[in-house]
């Protein structure tokens, strides 16, 4: 058998294995495997099973060590036989782990990046940045409230602390944290994130989203919002600030 013979029964096992074949493309296909005294090579249907799952990551978890092991034992390997056999053979095995390294690149990625962060509730992010001993601790000023902001530029990492600030309705509005950068315009500070404040009484310990990096923090700004907050606030609603001291 030729070499464009052989690379069209290779064409065809694939055609099955992903797609299925017509009568006229399986009839094809049998009597080509009958010249080579060959059934049909199960490795391309579990190759191509592979590659699905593959492409379909976002509905599948990462597949368990042991199936993978288990399917590189099943890829064939040349044997002895006619040389047209193996030459087929050792390319569905070279396909097999081709494919094999595909999936498992390709499961890692999307296990890398929707890997769920790991949750730190505010009040005990707060106590690890204080006790790494790297952040910086400024206390609010002008207000009517109490409490402080700690902020570890290096991890890029805060928390605001309050004890007074208002209830709001988060329908109505919202409270915004603006990070003033030195590095940056003041007309244009770095949005910390919004956030509500849901109790009159006790403490409220609010976690710092910067949308951006903030290289130089030089003042922390709360104003009052919209809800959502907005892209650039006018300001004309600030309720408290805090600096270096």
């Amino acid at each position: 058998m030729s070499a464009s013979d052989m690379c069209r029964v290779e064409e065809l096992l694939a055609d099955d294995a992903l797609w299925g074949l017509d009568e006229v493309s399986r009839s094809e296909l049998e009597r080509e495997l009958g010249c080579l005294e060959q059934d049909s090579d199960p490795s391309w249907e579990q190759a191509a099973a592979i590659a699905t799952i593959a492409l379909q990551r976002s509905e599948y978890a990462p597949p368990p060590q042991s199936l993978i092991d288990s399917l590189r034992a099943a890829a064939p390997l040349p044997t002895e036989g006619p040389a047209s056999t193996r030459r087929m053979s050792a390319t569905n095995t070279l396909l097999m782990a081709a494919l094999l390294m595909l999936g498992v690149a390709v499961f890692w990625d999307a296990l890398t990046r929707r890997a769920d962060p790991v949750v730190v509730e505010p009040a005990a992010l707060r106590q690890t940045l204080l006790s790494a001993g790297n952040a910086s601790v400024w206390n609010w000023s002008g207000a009517t409230f109490e409490g402080d902001v700690v902020w570890d530029g290096g991890k890029q990492q805060g928390a605001m602390r309050f004890r007074g600030l208002p209830v709001n309705d988060p329908a109505v509005r919202q409270y915004q944290l603006w990070i003033f950068d030195g590095e940056r315009s003041d007309a244009y500070p770095v949005d910390g994130g919004v956030f509500d404040i849901s109790s009159a009484s006790g403490e409220a310990v609010i976690s710092i989203d910067p949308k951006i990096v903030v290289h130089d923090a030089k003042a922390f700004v709360v104003t009052v919002e919209a809800p959502g907050g907005v892209v650039v606030s006018d300001r004309s609603q600030v309720v408290g600030q805090a600096k270096p001291q």
